[in-house]
């Protein structure tokens, strides 16, 4: 269990120089962990386990003394691993979100990243094009109608037919 801090009067801290005015840019993350530690005063119980599928703000896990205090995933992805200490404590939650979809476009003869780039490509803002014929073959505004079309059927649970011409 983690150890509450309490501070009454704040701190005053005399720190000497200026920070430096150095910024660089973060590489992505393929893996993403959360810590329970980092909650104070929280006993977490998982409502996930190793293997399974999280959407982004999906609950992750809740304070073990009340279940209305959730913890959501910051990240869409597979939970990889639950790293547990003594007594069963939880100690991290992995999550890999970016590789599955970069599994998947590997196996994909339809689609690509469009960020080409994995050095810069987002692990929570992906986006991929269509590179197939029956797509590509359209201009511009023809694409976004399908597209348009596609997400609209999808909205409302209906299942989306590609009709390329073809017989």
């Amino acid at each position: 269990m983690s150890t509450d801090i309490s501070i009454s009067n704040g701190a005053n801290l005399n720190l000497k120089g200026l920070a430096s005015m150095d910024l660089e840019v973060a590489k992505k993350s393929l893996n993403y962990a959360l810590n329970p530690d980092d909650f104070f005063g929280l006993t977490p119980r998982m409502f996930v386990k190793e293997g399974d599928q999280v959407s982004l703000g999906q609950p992750i896990f809740h304070d073990k003394s009340d279940e209305s205090i959730k913890i959501a995933s910051p990240v869409s992805g597979k939970i990889i691993e639950i790293v547990r200490g003594a007594k069963r404590k939880i100690l991290n939650i992995s999550n890999q979100n970016l590789k599955i979809v970069e599994d998947w476009i590997d196996k994909s003869d339809n689609f690509k990243f469009m960020c080409e780039d994995k050095s810069i490509r987002s692990s929570t803002s992906i986006t991929v094009l269509i590179k197939d014929e029956w797509f590509t073959k359209h201009n511009e505004e023809e694409q976004r109608g399908v597209l348009k079309k596609l997400f609209s059927l999808s909205a409302h649970g209906e299942q989306a037919v590609v009709n390329d011409g073809a017989n």
